[in-house]
């Protein structure tokens, strides 16, 4: 089974922590892993709405303290002076929105160096440093590190992915029966535009999966309109239940069939470069043109 789309009871996430596989995502989890090595005590998460700073910020937590040690959770209208003398590890979300008060008290809790702080703010850093001396003092003198979640729009390969978990979540909790989606509805997710919200491609999946009367979600679900599909056949992709190993070379020769051979179109179709594409096919030994020729139009994979 795919990892759980959010933090919860049960096993604590670990290298899932954010779903996808891009450059930007791996060089992301390699700093995270190596501040937390470092035993970094104040951390600030930047990033645009949505991408996955809480979900980031709760996972340096769990790696720093434990997985079941308890924490505080605060939004920036909550912190009180009450968190001074707190020695749990905690995490407070939106800091661009903290009063001159609550940034003296953070200061205090910081500087006791108790149990680590993580902050997390879609506002950049250094705009944030700039209002005030006390900004200052809290976000730049005092600040052991910074990691900034990037948009979405920067790292479109992992869309699938987090299309997939979303899928996987949504048809778990509401008992669904759809099987997946189709590559057609993938591409769309990548094309589409999102602004950077990963919680936006939850959001359409899950209410694409609702709406769904098919086994598979296609494009007219996620955004209320059909897009142009290049063959009759449409290339699906099921949700765990078969080998990883017949599902890649089902899809790799159902892509090159509908793209006539053509690697950089077969590539576009699976949501992958030409060169990961070409890296498959000596893999399995599958030769673009043999796959190609013309098979059942009712073949899926």
């Amino acid at each position: 089974m795919l990892s759980r789309l959010e933090f919860g009871s049960g096993p604590p996430l670990d290298e899932a922590w954010l779903h996808g596989s891009s450059d930007a995502l791996r060089r992301l989890r390699q700093h995270a892993t190596a501040l937390v090595g470092a035993g970094c005590r104040l951390i600030v998460v930047t990033g645009a709405p949505g991408v996955g700073k809480r979900r980031l910020g709760r996972w340096l937590l769990r790696r720093t303290q434990g997985p079941f040690a308890a924490r505080l959770e605060l939004a920036a209208a909550d912190v009180t002076a009450g968190i001074e003398s707190s020695d749990a590890p905690t995490l407070v979300c939106g800091v661009h929105r903290l009063a001159p008060a609550a940034i003296a008290v953070l200061k205090a809790r910081v500087a006791q160096g108790a149990a680590p702080v993580v902050l997390t703010t879609t506002e950049p850093l250094p705009e944030l440093r700039n209002r005030s001396l006390q900004h200052e003092q809290l976000f730049g003198r005092m600040t052991d590190a910074v990691l900034d979640v990037p948009a979405l729009h920067t790292r479109v390969d992992d869309i699938p992915d987090l299309a997939r978990v979303a899928l996987e979540d949504t048809v778990s909790r509401h008992g669904l029966q759809v099987r997946g989606l189709s590559p057609t509805a993938l591409a769309a997710l990548q094309r589409h535009g999102l602004p950077g919200n990963a919680r936006q491609v939850r959001a359409l999946v899950e209410h694409a999966a609702l709406a769904c009367t098919g086994d598979w979600i296609g494009t007219a679900d996620l955004f209320g309109r059909a897009e142009t599909v290049h063959d009759s056949a449409e290339l699906h992709v099921r949700l765990p239940g078969v080998s990883l190993r017949e599902i890649e070379i089902k899809a790799l020769s159902l892509a090159l069939r509908l793209a006539d051979g053509r690697i950089v179109r077969a590539a576009e179709l699976l949501g992958i470069t030409r060169h990961a594409l070409r890296r498959k096919l000596e893999k399995y030994g599958i030769d673009p043109q043999a796959a190609a020729a013309p098979a059942h139009p009712d073949a899926f994979i």
